[in-house]
């Protein structure tokens, strides 16, 4: 899943262009996997994403709740 420029997310340090790999140890493939891992984890008070940022795995530690995602 890639991070576009009005993404809610880049108020947690993801950038335009990331790609999301995995959430907590989650692979993520499609949109449909990043949907219902972000919407099953909203009450988790911290989540760490596997992020591609130019060819580099970093973690994204994120310890908000995470908005809804449709």
């Amino acid at each position: 899943v890639h991070i576009s420029d009005d993404a809610p997310f880049l108020q947690f340090g993801f950038r335009r262009g990331d790609l999301i790999r995995q959430i907590n140890g989650v692979t993520i493939n499609h949109v449909a996997d990043f949907k219902r891992e972000i919407n099953q984890r909203r009450g988790n008070s911290t989540n760490i994403f596997s992020v591609l940022r130019l060819q580099a795995v970093i973690p994204i530690k994120v310890s908000v709740e995470l908005p809804i995602v449709y």
